[in-house]
C-alpha cells in the first residue's frame, strides 16, 4: 500500500478564468487507488458545474468569482489489517487557494 501526496508546499494556489472551464489538481496517486474528496471552505464541493475527474482534479464548468477560495482535496485509503474484518485509513489531504487569472 502507498500514498503519495504531491504538495511542492503545504498550501498551494491555482488560477481559473473567468467564464471558462477550468481544473483544479490534486497531486495523489497510491496503490490501491486513494479516493479523492472536495471541500471549499470545510464543506463538501456540490453543484451541476463541479465534476470530480479521474486521478483526483476537480472541473468547474462556467467559473465565477464565488468560486474564488480555500478548496482542499483529501486523499483516503482504507487498507486490510492481517486480523479479521478490521483495516487502518490514511488519509492525506491538500489546500488549493484558487484565484481569477489574469
Amino acid at each position: 500500500m502507498t500514498l503519495l501526496v504531491h504538495t511542492g508546499s503545504v498550501t498551494r494556489i491555482q488560477y481559473i478564468v473567468n467564464k471558462k472551464t477550468s481544473r483544479l489538481s490534486c497531486d495523489v496517486s497510491g496503490y490501491p487507488r486513494p479516493v479523492i474528496t472536495w471541500q471549499k471552505a470545510g464543506a463538501p464541493v456540490k453543484g451541476s458545474r463541479f465534476t470530480a475527474a479521474f486521478f483526483g482534479s476537480l472541473k468547474v464548468e462556467n467559473a465565477t468569482n464565488s468560486d474564488l477560495g480555500r478548496y482542499t482535496c483529501t486523499a483516503r485509503q482504507q487498507v486490510p489489517l492481517t486480523t479479521k474484518s478490521r483495516s487502518q485509513t490514511f488519509t492525506e489531504s491538500v489546500v488549493i487557494d484558487v484565484r481569477i487569472a489574469g
